[in-house]
């Protein structure tokens, strides 16, 4: 229980307060990723049938949108903007890790944070009822997952920094538990979405994505970050919201 109410306090704004978090317990807490990712879906989903109920799909969706970002205190685009500041900065390790750790966000950083989120609207503006829950929930369960991933299969880029904690402490008890946890979720959608396999296909859509998008950071900067991990989560939030849609599309649901 710990571990999980570390890994809500991590990830997330929720007001819960964890007393004496060694760095043991801040590793451990990454098997509960997913489940905290399923918190953020669950939230997202009530406000969803809130907001839905009194004004229109768009405006609607930007106030989910708005939560999406606040209930995470903006901590993985922050990671996404920086990311990509560094990585067009330079080609060397050394200078890409200086411009990510530079609080400024450039030009390129905000360039990329925008788009990603007017391609998260377009898509979230694309998603109605059912197919809109299983969305909500699925993106944060898998993106977090993948994080798990990253986590256990790379090395820290720097001595330094918040992703220490994590990159490269991750047990094979922890992984095994993060996929159970994702797997059952994933599992729960096929009862309840039209197409059943969807699921399935947006959790292997957003692992690839996710472990790709860390193997190029294990090219540029030869292991992940802080910054990193929080960018490859955002990537892969997209890369669930884009095969829900499309897919859907495809097969004439949407």
């Amino acid at each position: 229980m710990k571990q999980f109410l570390a890994a809500l306090q991590f990830l997330t704004i929720i007001p819960v307060k964890v007393k004496d978090v060694t760095e043991e317990d801040y590793a451990k807490s990454a098997a509960f990723f997913p489940l905290a990712g399923l918190v953020i879906g669950a939230l997202l989903v009530l406000f969803n049938a809130v907001i839905s109920s009194i004004m229109p799909l768009v405006p609607a969706s930007v106030f989910v949108l708005i939560l999406w970002v606040a209930v995470t205190g903006a901590l993985h685009l922050d990671g996404l903007a920086d990311t990509f500041d560094g990585f067009y900065a330079s080609s060397e390790k050394e200078k890409i890790l200086n411009v990510m750790d530079d609080s400024a966000t450039g030009a390129k950083g905000a360039a990329v944070l925008v788009t990603l989120l007017l391609f998260k609207f377009a898509l979230l503006v694309s998603l109605e009822g059912n197919l809109k829950v299983w969305a909500l929930i699925l993106a944060p369960v898998i993106s977090r997952y993948s994080m798990l991933l990253a986590m256990k299969n790379s090395v820290p880029a720097r001595s330094e920094g918040m992703g220490k904690l994590f990159i490269g402490r991750i047990s094979l008890q922890g992984l095994v538990a993060g996929s159970v946890i994702t797997g059952a979720i994933v599992c729960a959608s096929l009862f309840f979405l039209q197409l059943k396999m969807l699921g399935v296909i947006a959790l292997a859509a957003g692992v690839l994505a996710g472990l790709t998008f860390a193997k190029y950071c294990d090219f540029k900067i030869e292991g992940m970050t802080g910054d990193t991990l929080g960018a490859l989560n955002e990537i892969v939030e997209v890369a669930v919201l884009i095969v829900m849609v499309s897919v859907s599309f495809m097969r004439g649901v949407l």
